[in-house]
C-alpha cells in the first residue's frame, strides 16, 4: 500500500463528519459506469456458462440406415438407431459439485474486483473532500496575508515599520499562494481520476464535504 493511499485511510478513520450519503451515491455511480467492472462481470459471466457445460448426458444421436431390397420386390428397409451415452451416475454428481465451486469462486472474484475499484474511488472521494476543505482554509489565509501586506505597506509609507517586515509578509503571502495553487492542482487531478473510474463520465463532486 503506497503512502498516498495510507494517508487517505488515516483521514477516513480520523474524520467523523463526512457527508457519507453523498459518497455512497457517487460510489453507486462508479459501480454502474466503471468500464473495468463491466468488462470483468461480462468475462466471468461467460466463464460461468462454460462451467455449466457437461453436467448432463450428451444429447442422443439418431441414425437412419436405408437399405434397398434385393432382389426387387423384396421391399426396402429402414433402420433407425438412437444412441445415448452415459457416464457413471457419481461422475455427474462430482461434476455438479465442481461446477458449483467454480461458480462460487467466480462470484468471489467479481466481488473482490468490484470492492478494489470502489475502495480506490472512496479513498479519492475522501481525499477530495479533505482538499476541498483545505482549499477554503488556504483561501482564507491568503486573503488575510493580502490584507496584512497592504497594512504593512501602508505602515512603511508612514515610517512605522521596516522593509524587512514587508519582505517577511511577502514571503508569507507567496508561501500560502503556492500551497493554494498546489492544492488546486491536486483537486483537478483527483477529479480527473474519479471521472476515469466513472467510465469517463464527469462525476459530480460538489456535494462531497467534511
Amino acid at each position: 500500500m503506497n503512502f498516498k493511499i495510507l494517508t487517505a485511510i488515516i483521514l477516513c478513520l480520523s474524520v467523523s463528519s463526512f457527508a457519507q450519503t453523498s459518497i455512497d451515491q457517487l460510489l453507486k455511480e462508479v459501480e454502474r459506469n466503471n468500464k473495468s467492472i463491466i468488462a470483468e462481470k461480462q468475462y466471468w459471466e461467460a466463464q460461468k456458462l462454460s462451467y455449466k457445460t457437461g453436467l448432463t448426458p450428451d444429447n442422443p444421436k439418431a441414425e437412419i440406415d436405408y437399405m434397398v431390397g434385393r432382389p426387387e420386390g423384396a421391399g426396402n428397409q429402414r433402420d433407425i438407431v438412437i444412441n445415448q451415452g452415459f457416464d457413471f451416475p457419481t461422475s455427474y454428481v462430482k461434476r455438479k459439485m465442481f461446477s458449483n465451486a467454480q461458480i462460487e469462486n467466480v462470484d468471489n472474484q467479481i466481488d473482490a474486483f468490484r470492492q478494489d475499484v470502489l475502495l480506490e474511488a472512496k479513498l479519492l472521494c475522501i481525499e477530495f473532500a479533505y482538499r476541498t476543505k483545505l482549499n477554503e482554509q488556504l483561501k482564507g489565509r491568503l486573503n488575510n496575508a493580502d490584507r496584512l501586506l497592504m497594512a504593512t505597506t501602508q505602515q512603511i509609507e508612514r515610517g512605522g515599520t521596516s522593509i524587512l517586515n514587508v519582505n517577511k509578509v511577502k514571503l508569507l503571502q507567496l508561501g500560502i499562494k503556492n500551497q493554494t495553487d498546489i492544492n488546486a492542482t491536486e483537486l483537478k487531478t483527483i477529479q480527473h481520476k474519479l471521472d476515469e473510474l466513472n467510465g469517463g463520465i464527469p462525476l459530480n463532486t460538489s456535494d462531497i464535504s467534511l
